[in-house]
């Protein structure tokens, strides 16, 4: 019985199910570790006695959560990418790929990212959510900085979901249990979230995903994704 067990589990690492192990396993980890510790909240209870940027704790924990997930989320399993699976980033959606119909969703999604993010702005939950960096409005130049900071947050989001998980199950899953997978483990990791957000993440993390396929790229959805950010926390920083 024991020596079946550990046939099973070293089954597991070899081919053809290794990548797809290596790539959920990996995945649970990192998502596990992000929620745990990457979070403002983490950052205020445990590290803020010990470090603050430009003397502002309240930004420091935005900008600690911000890098965290670009960390956890996107930059480890690129390294898990290049040197464990010994593939190239690429085949994971980082390239140009398809510029044409990239840049046309890109354009046609902007009006109705910004009225998405006018819409939602007046809510209480949403208030109380975001931005992550709580004194974003406070003047021009902070938000800047901080829907700057914004991008590696969607690079890290859309790299792990749309990129690690969804590219890196397809070759043994197939593209439409990939962007299924992908979806849920998103959606999952919106818990907490409002719940019109959570709700609102199947769709989109469906859309989103079938953009990749489309583009060959992950950079569309980074970019729609970014932008939704930055207009909520404008409309939610500024609208009288």
């Amino acid at each position: 019985m024991n020596g079946q067990l550990v046939g099973n589990l070293l089954e597991l690492f070899s081919p053809p199910q290794r990548k797809s192990t290596i790539v959920l396993l990996s995945s649970s980890l990192l998502l596990c570790l992000w929620r745990a510790f990457g979070s403002r909240a983490f950052y205020t209870d445990y590290l803020a006695s010990h470090f603050v940027l430009a003397g502002d704790m309240v930004a420091t924990a935005g900008w600690y959560e911000i890098a965290m997930c670009f960390l956890l989320l996107g930059l480890i399993p690129m390294v898990i990418v290049k040197l464990v699976l010994r593939e190239s980033l690429s085949d994971y959606g980082v390239r140009v790929g398809n510029i044409g119909p990239g840049i046309v969703f890109v354009l046609a999604a902007a009006p109705i990212i910004v009225l998405i993010g006018y819409a939602f702005s007046p809510l209480a939950a949403f208030a109380a959510e975001y931005p992550l960096n709580r004194h974003a409005g406070v003047s021009t130049q902070a938000f800047l900085v901080h829907a700057a900071s914004l991008l590696f947050f969607y690079i890290g989001w859309e790299f792990h979901f749309r990129g690690f998980l969804q590219s890196g199950l397809t070759p043994s899953s197939g593209w439409a249990s990939a962007v299924c997978i992908q979806t849920m483990a998103a959606t999952l990791a919106h818990i907490g979230k409002p719940s019109i957000e959570l709700l609102a993440c199947i769709p989109a993390s469906l859309f989103w995903g079938l953009l990749v396929i489309r583009t060959k790229s992950l950079w569309a959805g980074v970019l729609q994704h970014w932008a939704l950010g930055v207009s909520l926390d404008y409309f939610l920083s500024f609208r009288a």
